[in-house]
């Protein structure tokens, strides 16, 4: 009996062993990517996302700030937010999307923007005073001016961006 009372206890003690770390790993947030619209100026960003997030190993979906009004939001623990100024005007399709006050309260929300200098810091402080209207305060913000970099150095941004989402 003392044999098989120790095979069960050594059973018990392994089990504990494997489950307990097994069980106290936190799933992945779900995540959604929102980003302006598609189109040439927005594809190598929207390709450089997608490419940090499978990276990471983070499953995301994603979306246009347009086809955000159907979107069910309380599906998602994150929002990551990519604005950008395109064709040197002050066209966002995000901001018009934030200024619907979304719910987006109690989300972790991160928030890339990326532009030329001259409209970079304008839409910054936009797009985070309208998430701070709409309950939500970034957890992280970046801003990027894109009139001098390369395609390098914007990928290492996002894949730098997208690494502390996790």
């Amino acid at each position: 009996m003392n044999g098989m009372y120790r095979f069960r206890l050594g059973m018990i003690v392994l089990l504990a062993l494997i489950i307990v770390p097994l069980a106290a790993q936190s799933p992945s947030p779900r995540i959604l990517f929102v980003y302006d619209e598609v189109n040439e100026q927005t594809e190598p960003y929207i390709a450089r996302f997608r490419g940090a997030f499978t990276a990471y190993g983070l499953p995301f979906d994603e979306a246009a700030a347009g086809e955000l009004k159907s979107r069910d939001l309380s599906r998602y623990d994150v929002l990551v937010v990519h604005g950008i100024v395109q064709a040197f005007n002050a066209k966002s399709p995000i901001r018009d999307w934030l200024k619907t006050k979304p719910a987006v309260t109690g989300k972790r929300v991160y928030l890339f923007v990326t532009a030329n200098r001259w409209f970079l810091d304008n839409l910054f402080r936009d797009l985070t005073g309208l998430l701070e209207k709409s309950g939500a305060k970034p957890v992280d913000a970046v801003s990027m001016a894109t009139k001098d970099t390369d395609d390098a150095t914007e990928k290492a941004a996002v894949e730098a961006f997208v690494g502390k989402v996790r």
